[in-house]
């Protein structure tokens, strides 16, 4: 479609996270659909559903390789992912002015490009005309056409952008690769925990002798001066007594 070239060739909206992905940002989809029992707020990611992905991401499934076969099967059937197919047909949810709870998105790369870049399915979705004028107020229907005209060009700009994040994100971190990371790592934690408290107890002592190393430089100072004051003295003692010696000689 020419059309969708030149939307493509658009630049975004605003400027998109160039940093490439890493492997811990997987974590944060963790963080953000499997909170912890500590934290007292949710966070809430609007249109995105990864609730198929909670068996891997709490560890009820046990092996790589269940893990992968169920990312796999997804994939094949129902996976909706961050593109304009998966968005195209939507408008019709926007006939008024109110956002809408339905899930769009449940690919978990796609709902990390969308944290990465601070978008939301919300803004990504087409409009009818109306949707374009505020509520009480009265614009000509060639002019509601041109602003969904433009809103629309920025949209589907946008969606383009986002869309060679995926891919980037894809190229780097393939669907078979996906379940893994975002297992949970008990034994890999509790390594990283024990290597932490071995480097925190290493500089520690390292800071404990160079306290000490530094109080007995201190004492040694501090017995140099004494000693430099105590001969100072005598010399002063010295002179006066040689001083008062040629007065009497006087």
């Amino acid at each position: 479609d020419p059309e969708d070239d030149d939307d493509a060739a658009q630049p975004a909206p605003f400027p998109l996270n160039r940093r490439p992905p890493g492997k811990e940002e997987f974590l944060t989809l963790r963080t953000i659909f499997l909170p912890s029992a500590q934290f007292t707020v949710k966070i809430k990611v609007p249109n995105v559903d990864l609730q198929w992905l909670m068996p891997v991401m709490d560890g009820t499934i046990k092996t790589h390789e269940a893990a992968t076969a169920t990312v796999a099967e997804k994939s094949t059937k129902t996976l909706r992912t961050l593109n304009l197919d998966t968005l195209r047909d939507d408008h019709t949810h926007y006939n008024e002015h109110n956002p809408f709870t339905k899930h769009l998105v449940n690919s978990p790369r796609s709902a990390l490009v969308l944290l990465r870049n601070g978008a939301q399915v919300y803004d990504l979705l087409a409009r009818p005309a109306k949707f374009y004028a505020a509520p009480a107020e009265s614009v000509a229907p060639g002019l509601l056409e041109a602003r969904r005209v433009r809103a629309d060009k920025e949209r589907r700009a946008l969606v383009a952008a986002l869309q060679r994040s995926y891919d980037e994100m894809c190229a780097a971190f393939p669907h078979g690769s996906v379940a893994e990371l975002l297992r949970p790592r008990t034994q890999e934690g509790a390594t990283a925990s024990a290597l932490v408290t071995k480097a925190l107890e290493k500089d520690r002592r390292q800071l404990e002798f160079l306290n000490e190393r530094a109080k007995k430089i201190r004492e040694a100072d501090r017995e140099r001066q004494q000693a430099n004051a105590g001969k100072a003295v005598k010399v002063a003692s010295m002179l006066k007594e040689k001083n008062e010696r040629k007065q009497v000689l006087v």
